[in-house]
């Protein structure tokens, strides 16, 4: 796994230091705004992080900078819609690390060093040896199991796991080749094992544990977290929440557990569990869940998942850091941000350089100008309102259909097995919403006539970090359809 540290060694300044202060609200209800010189921090090197982004097409959907409590960035990039959840992919384990520290402080299960099997005794445990009887709760957080399980490959444990009937007994079946702590191999089913650990010792499904203990203290209300056949949500990946709800829990972390005067996690939890447990390298160490860099800025660590996802807690500078998107390193990103710190107390206003910054967050989510067509292919009259019936797929494709109600736009039909999905497309370079991505998250479709009978779409799931390129080619009375999924650069054959 290749994992670029967000901050650079870019030099930055600071005026005198003090120890910063927090705000003297909860964002519960809702981050207040700060401009970012009130913060110690530069707007107009905030801006240049935009210039940045569009020249470089970086595909990120957000990016939110928390400092002293108070929000002063604030920003969402087209199409990626500011009212939806986003996946959170591997962030997901640092969440599901921190809910086990819960459970530990309540005493549903009796700390780190116990072993797993005692957790599910009445479970008949294949593969046993001396390494399974001491594989223990700290090693599935960090990453040293032991189990025949890694990253390579496409995680394909994770793919036998998710094909299995009971999950939780897939990996607890898993041989334990190498004695538990003593090799670093990042598998995602260590983090479902603890999931499930979860269910089994609190009786509530990770989710709903989450929603009683963080959840609702913490004012996140919109969720959406996938579970496995026996109700466990995934503990590896694809929680769902909103970006500024991802900020909540770095700020959690950052307040040391305490949230409106209630420790939400123990102090001792929050600095286990972003401590080095493994030194991967010179700049990177693992904890329980959580990645941490110890240099070149000391004390910095991350949530991190796939395609650009992050909480960044950066306490010596009383900071969080979020990103999401879809494909991007936030590395190239972070010097702006460090360079923008300037001091540790306020700066004096710069009124005209924060109208900057907020034209750029403003432009930033607006959608291009229209390019329409002058007209439409000949092969639109032939297609118009025809349905084509697919042969079997493993997309589960029946039927499909094209409408041409006006030259920029068009309408696709497909009929799925039990449903039909209605997806409206952009024929002027304009992506057109809808509800009709997985969990019912939005979609962004757009397409373009690359011949006379070809036309290939775009189907972007941006809240999923999943982007389909449909090519649709119309010969005689049958379509050739190729789907090239861009987010695992895979190209197949769909059908005729």
């Amino acid at each position: 796994m290749l994992i670029i540290l967000l901050i650079s060694t870019s030099a930055f300044t600071t005026g005198n230091a003090q120890t910063p202060e927090s705000a003297d609200y909860w964002p519960t209800d809702g981050w207040r705004t700060s401009p970012p010189e009130q913060q110690g921090m530069d707007s107009q090197i905030l801006a240049r992080a935009f210039d940045f982004i569009k020249e470089h097409n970086t595909n990120i959907h957000s990016m939110h900078i928390i400092r002293n409590g108070y929000m002063v960035l604030n920003a969402y990039f087209y199409p990626y819609p500011e009212s939806s959840v986003h996946d959170l992919a591997s962030v997901t384990k640092s969440i599901t690390s921190l809910l086990i520290g819960i459970a530990i402080d309540e005493g549903f299960i009796p700390s780190v060093d116990t072993p797993v099997i005692k957790l599910f005794p009445q479970h008949k445990i294949a593969n046993m040896s001396p390494n399974k009887k001491n594989l223990t709760v700290r090693n599935l957080l960090t990453m040293t199991s032991g189990y025949d399980c890694s990253y390579e490959g496409g995680e394909r444990q994770l793919v036998e796991m998710r094909k299995s009937n009971d999950w939780i007994a897939y990996m607890l079946d898993l041989p334990v080749m190498v004695e538990p702590g003593m090799r670093f191999s990042y598998c995602s089913g260590n983090f479902h094992l603890l999931a499930g650990i979860l269910l089994k010792t609190t009786g509530l499904s990770p989710k709903a544990f989450a929603q009683q203990h963080v959840f609702m203290p913490l004012g996140i209300e919109e969720v959406i977290w996938p579970a496995d056949p026996d109700g466990v949500n995934f503990g590896w990946g694809d929680l769902h929440i909103k970006p500024i709800d991802m900020a909540k829990i770095g700020y959690l972390f950052l307040n040391e557990g305490k949230w409106d005067n209630r420790q939400i996690v123990s102090l001792d939890w929050i600095d286990q569990a972003t401590r080095p447990s493994v030194r991967l390298s010179e700049d990177e160490d693992y904890g329980y869940g959580w990645w941490i860099r110890p240099a070149p800025h000391p004390g910095i660590y991350e949530a991190l998942g796939r395609a650009g996802q992050r909480i960044i807690v950066w306490p010596a500078k009383n900071m969080v850091i979020v990103f999401t998107g879809d494909g991007f390193e936030p590395g190239d990103i972070g010097p702006f941000i460090v360079s923008s710190v300037k001091s540790d107390t306020p700066l004096p206003p710069n009124d005209p350089a924060y109208e900057h910054l907020l034209q750029k967050v403003a432009e930033a989510k607006i959608p291009p100008l229209p390019q329409p067509l002058q007209t439409l292919p000949d092969m639109v009259r032939r297609i118009d309102g025809k349905e084509y019936v697919c042969e079997d797929n493993d997309r589960g494709f029946k039927r499909l259909s094209l409408f041409f109600p006006n030259k920029n736009e068009a309408l696709m039909k497909i009929v799925l097995q039990s449903t039909t999905l209605e997806i409206p497309l952009g024929l002027d370079g304009v992506y057109r919403m809808s509800p009709t991505g997985e969990l019912g998250l939005p979609r962004a479709s757009r397409g373009i006539w690359q011949t006379e009978n070809k036309l290939v779409l775009s189907l972007y799931q941006v809240s999923r970090m999943d982007l389909d390129e449909m090519a649709l080619t119309f010969e005689s009375n049958k379509v050739l359809i190729e789907i090239d999924d861009i987010t695992i650069k895979g190209a197949y054959t769909l059908l005729y």
